[in-house]
């Protein structure tokens, strides 16, 4: 892939063997700014519980995530590509206090 488009691509392991997972710490890092993850939902997936978490992790540190084509076209043809992002994110710095509602307003309000 990473020929066919001549762009850099990162492999992560398998679902299964913790690919999830690296996925999500790259979101909760910060070293990940979005993710094209397609998965079968009419499937039960074995790791179904991390397919969830990833999803979960991705909406805390509100970073986008497509799991279908259309979500993908739309994020990688977005103006947004083209400059900086900052991404607000529902996680709490350390040591602040844990106002979800208050976060939660800061992302919904320009």
């Amino acid at each position: 892939m990473a020929a066919a488009l001549d762009l850099p691509v990162t492999r992560f392991l398998s679902g299964p063997l913790g690919g999830d997972q690296q996925v999500g710490a790259g979101l909760a890092e910060g070293r990940l700014d979005m993710v094209i993850f397609f998965w079968d939902p009419l499937q039960s997936q074995p790791h179904d519980v991390d397919v969830k978490a990833l999803l979960r992790v991705a909406v805390v540190h509100n970073a986008p995530i497509a799991c279908n084509r259309a979500t993908a076209d739309f994020l990688l043809s977005s103006p947004l590509m083209e400059r900086s992002y900052e991404r607000a994110s529902l996680a709490p710095e350390p040591g602040a206090d844990d106002d979800r509602a208050g976060m939660v307003r800061a992302l919904l309000v320009p």
